[in-house]
């Protein structure tokens, strides 16, 4: 992940280690370069999958969430605008959930900062409240027909089709497909079923640009067993 934690006008990384169970920080030296920093911990972490950033308490600086898949939790690390990040929150999603890939968007305007996370067997939304400890409200489980009752393989926060709105895809590797989540601006998303769209086998990236420069964003899927792309040409009308 890439993004100006310590607010010196450098882009800094941070780097999920899956193996270690912990974040490393390297900050930007404003040349290409990078210097090595501390890494984040925490023993209620175990197996660490996925890693964003938001301002999550609504102080302006920058913070971070990550998802642990074994002992199912969301962590948030809160910055200080320095070199650290000395208070940090988890909030348990549950035993079985199994947590992987994480997300921030605004997803019910608000203006405060919320989260995705895919899970076994759909997603988990949670919406802000950006004060300090109750950084976010209760997580509302979406359930998804996912092949097998994995979770999602890959997830993409997107506008699809031009109300302003955030929309969601998301790719299912065991059933070949991507789903379509169509945001309300209120929380939630419609239709549930979701929309289907057939693709290559195993789909592990989703991403949105606009190929055909037509104004509207095209989704590109990678398909890892049989090394193939689809490409999927948003039509929609507006």
């Amino acid at each position: 992940m890439v993004v100006d934690l310590d607010r010196d006008g450098s882009l800094d990384l941070a780097v999920v280690n899956d193996f270690c169970d912990d974040i490393s920080l390297l900050w930007g030296n404003g040349d290409g370069s990078f210097t090595p920093g501390n890494r984040l911990k925490d023993e209620r972490l175990a197996n660490l999958k996925s890693l964003t950033f938001g301002d999550f308490d609504r102080d302006g600086l920058p913070d971070l969430a990550a998802v642990a898949k074994d002992s199912g939790n969301l962590a948030i690390f809160l910055g200080s605008g320095e070199r650290d990040f000395p208070r940090r929150f988890l909030f348990p999603l549950g035993p079985g959930e199994g947590p992987t890939l994480v997300r921030q968007a605004e997803l019910n305007g608000d203006g405060k900062a919320d989260l995705v996370v895919a899970k076994e067997g759909g997603l988990a939304l949670l919406l802000g409240f950006g004060e300090g400890e109750r950084t976010f409200r209760p997580a509302v489980p979406v359930e998804l027909p996912l092949a097998g009752r994995g979770s999602p393989s890959a997830l993409t926060l997107l506008e699809l089709d031009g109300d302003g709105k955030i929309d969601l895809a998301l790719a299912d590797h065991a059933g070949n497909r991507i789903f379509l989540l169509l945001g309300r601006g209120d929380g939630t998303f419609e239709p549930l079923p979701p929309l289907e769209l057939d693709v290559g086998r195993g789909p592990t990236s989703i991403l949105a640009i606009d190929v055909n420069d037509d104004g509207r964003l095209d989704l590109l899927t990678t398909n890892q067993e049989e090394d193939t792309l689809t490409l999927l040409l948003n039509v929609t009308p507006y």
